[in-house]
């Protein structure tokens, strides 16, 4: 017992030494710094290079290197389309932008220890509507429309009317290419010109679905408009715009613009085509100049539409989209 007494005392003033040390010596724990960084730049519009101010940038934190609070990290461009985001750490983010209140892009965005001056062209924005029946969205197949009439190629033909807002089914056609590539569709006088892989047009009868004749092309294509007024029919392949001779077959012209997957065409006073690549809507001028350049953003959920499958206009000027 003597012993236990004497070691417990022991214990005690090497517990009281040691305690008065590190009091003396001030000590106290402190984490490393994090290194941190700037991200700034210029918006400009997509296609007047004209400086943006109001622009939001946005960078999401995916996976950062070191332990910080923020996810989220903002900046706004001034008057002169500058921005600047500080700090910013090292990791991985999505990038997207939001002009006029809506989001676009979404893009990977990395941070290495150092800062990051880049300059961004941000699209104008474009209202759209995917293709819905009782909120029921019909993507991935082909469509044109007529007026306030869509068809919409899937096992069957199906026939839509626009009534009191929506789309209601009026009636189903036998679609005899269900089991072919088909990739887009368009509607001159009364038949259906539909693109099938690898290097045909075939043209239905849009009343009862049945085959009216058809042609080979040279390329394999995915998208179709056509101008009525003009009387021009107009396909794309994913790296160039034809200009058709319909009653040969053949190509009249070719246009090879900068881009690298072309998806859908549409006619509305002017052509547009729609490029997955950049996720970007255009509108082309009679000499086939781009004039303008959206991000195509759905009306009723407020977010952007990065991919889609066919696209038409209705008689009101309203652009639907088969899209994903």
């Amino acid at each position: 017992m003597t012993r236990f007494k004497k070691l417990h005392c022991v214990t005690c003033i090497l517990m009281i030494f040691f305690a008065g040390c590190w009091n003396k010596q001030d000590h106290h724990v402190t984490r490393p710094d994090i290194p941190f960084y700037s991200f700034s730049g210029k918006i400009t519009d997509w296609d007047s290079d004209s400086t943006l101010a109001g622009v939001k940038v946005v960078l999401t934190a995916a996976v950062l290197v070191y332990d910080v609070d923020s996810v989220f990290f903002r900046g706004v461009s001034d008057s002169l389309g500058n921005f600047l985001i500080t700090p910013v750490y090292p990791g991985k983010y999505f990038l997207h932008f939001e002009r006029d209140g809506y989001p676009i892009g979404d893009r990977n965005f990395q941070v290495d220890y150092s800062d990051i001056n880049r300059d961004y062209r941000v699209p104008k924005i474009y209202l759209t509507s995917r293709l819905r029946l009782d909120d029921m969205v019909y993507s991935g197949k082909p469509m044109a429309i007529h007026n306030t009439t869509c068809w919409f190629f899937s096992t069957d033909i199906i026939q839509f009317k626009y009534e009191n807002s929506k789309w209601v089914v009026e009636k189903y056609l036998p679609n005899i290419l269900k089991d072919k590539n088909i990739k887009a569709c368009t509607i001159i006088g009364n038949n259906f010109y539909v693109t099938q892989a690898p290097d045909s047009i075939i043209v239905l009868n849009r009343f009862d679905g049945s085959r009216a004749g058809g042609y080979a092309v040279s390329a394999n294509l995915t998208g179709l408009a056509y101008d009525k007024a003009g009387e021009r029919l107009f396909s794309c392949s994913r790296t160039a715009i034809f200009r058709h001779d319909v009653t040969i077959g053949g190509f009249a012209e070719t246009w090879t613009p900068p881009v690298v997957q072309l998806e859908a065409l549409a006619w509305k006073e002017g052509l547009y085509s729609y490029d997955n690549s950049e996720q970007v809507l255009k509108r082309y001028d009679n000499n086939m100049n781009v004039i303008a350049t959206y991000a195509l953003i759905d009306s009723k959920t407020g977010r952007q539409i990065e991919k889609l499958t066919d696209m038409d206009f209705d008689a009101y000027g309203n652009l639907w989209i088969s899209g994903y």
